[in-house]
C-alpha cells in the first residue's frame, strides 16, 4: 500500500514540474481504508480521515447497508434555485434586414492588399474609383510640359548642395531609408519596397549597387525612366489641369 501511494505522489510530482503548480499536502486530506483503517499516523503529509464529505454524500469505512446519500442529496434540492423561464425580448424582431453577401475570395483579397498598401485597401472597401482623363494626349503633353518643362536655373547654387554626393554609401543609411518608405505602386520592373525590404532588409546589396554607380558615375537605363499616371482631382475629366500627375519608377531609385 505505501509502495502504491508513494507511486501516486511521484505522479503528482511529475505534473507539479511540467505546470508549475503546487500540491498543498496540509489542506489535502485522505480517507484511510482498508488495510490503513486503523492507522494513526499521517504518511506523506497529509490529513487522513475517516469520513470525507464529496458531493453531498458522506464517504466512509462504516456500514453501507443503509444509503448515507439521499438526505444529502434532498437537503440540496430544496435549496436549488428555480430556472428562470426565458423573458421575451422588448424588441420586436425585424425580418426586413437586408441579407448580407460574404464573398470570402474578396475578403482574402482585401487582406492581402492591406498587408502591401492601406491606402489602396481603404479605396477599393469604399470603392473610391475616380474616373479616367478623358481628353486628348497631346493636350496633356502641352500642358505638362508648359508646367514642367525646363526653367531658368541659377547653376552655381544648384552645385552647392552636390559637395557631399560623391561619399560613399553606407548600407545602414540605406537600410533606415528603406524602413521609412511606405509601400507603394511599383514601376514598370513591379518590384515593391516589400520586396526589397524582404531580399535586403540591411541594405548591403543595394548599398553596394550604389557606390558602383557613384564609382562608374553612369546608372542604369531603367531607372531613367518611369510611367505617368493622372490621378483626378476635381470637376471635368477632361480638363488636363483637374488631374494630379505622378511618376512611377524603379524602386531602387527612392533608396539611396
Amino acid at each position: 500500500m505505501d509502495t502504491s501511494m508513494q507511486a501516486t505522489f511521484d505522479i503528482y510530482a511529475q505534473y507539479e514540474w511540467a505546470s508549475r503548480a503546487k500540491l498543498n499536502r496540509g489542506k489535502s486530506k485522505g480517507l484511510v481504508l482498508g488495510a490503513w483503517k486503523n492507522r494513526v499516523d499521517t504518511p506523506f503529509g497529509i490529513q487522513w480521515v475517516k469520513e470525507l464529505s464529496l458531493l453531498c454524500a458522506t464517504i466512509s469505512a462504516g456500514d453501507y447497508s443503509a444509503a448515507t446519500w439521499e438526505a444529502p442529496v434532498a437537503k440540496s434540492k430544496k435549496k436549488a434555485v428555480p430556472h428562470r423561464p426565458a423573458r421575451p425580448s422588448a424588441r420586436p424582431v425585424n425580418n426586413n434586414h437586408r441579407t448580407l453577401h460574404y464573398n470570402p475570395f474578396k475578403a482574402r483579397r482585401v487582406q492581402s492588399l492591406y498587408r502591401i498598401s492601406k491606402k489602396r485597401a481603404a479605396r477599393q472597401v469604399i470603392c473610391d474609383n475616380k474616373p479616367s482623363y478623358s481628353g486628348s494626349v497631346d493636350e496633356a503633353n502641352h500642358f505638362f510640359t508648359q508646367v514642367f518643362g525646363e526653367k531658368n536655373v541659377d547653376v552655381n547654387a544648384v552645385k552647392k548642395g552636390f559637395d557631399t554626393l560623391g561619399n560613399p554609401i553606407t548600407s545602414d543609411k540605406v537600410s533606415k531609408k528603406l524602413c521609412s518608405l511606405l509601400n507603394s505602386a511599383p514601376g514598370a520592373d513591379r518590384v515593391e519596397y516589400c520586396h526589397l525590404k524582404s531580399i535586403d532588409p540591411k541594405g548591403s546589396i543595394l548599398c553596394n549597387i550604389y557606390n558602383r554607380c557613384l564609382l562608374e558615375n553612369e546608372v542604369p537605363a531603367q531607372w531613367k525612366t518611369s510611367q505617368t499616371v493622372l490621378i483626378h482631382k476635381k470637376n471635368d475629366a477632361s480638363d488636363v489641369s483637374n488631374f494630379h500627375p505622378i511618376h512611377l519608377s524603379a524602386a531602387y531609385t527612392s533608396c539611396s
